[in-house]
């Protein structure tokens, strides 16, 4: 138990630093996709909005990286709990026939 103990309350800086840099590449490579998904879904006639629009919103998804990287959790409070939430009031809307 003692043993046990020590391995979950130790301080074990190197481990740390090897797994920010793992949750980093995770996140970076997260976000690349989506943008990527953004870009190809524009470029293949999936979205009617400008070309401005989609370019603001593929660099502002991008620009999340620089942002995470100085400040690990969103100042803003956002998360994918406030994008789930959305999804959800707008499945409810599209229900209702408001995407008509």
């Amino acid at each position: 138990m003692i043993i046990n103990d020590a391995l979950h309350h130790s301080e074990t800086p190197a481990t740390n630093a090897f797994l920010a840099e793992i949750r980093a590449a995770a996140r970076n490579e997260g976000i690349n996709y989506t943008a990527s998904r953004l870009a190809a879904a524009f470029n293949h006639g999936f979205i009617n909005k400008s070309l401005r629009e989609v370019f603001d919103v593929t660099r502002m998804i991008l620009s999340a990286k620089e942002e995470l990287a100085n400040e690990p959790h969103p100042i803003d409070g956002l998360s994918g709990e406030y994008a789930e939430k959305s999804l959800e009031e707008w499945a409810e809307q599209i229900r209702k026939g408001a995407d008509k």
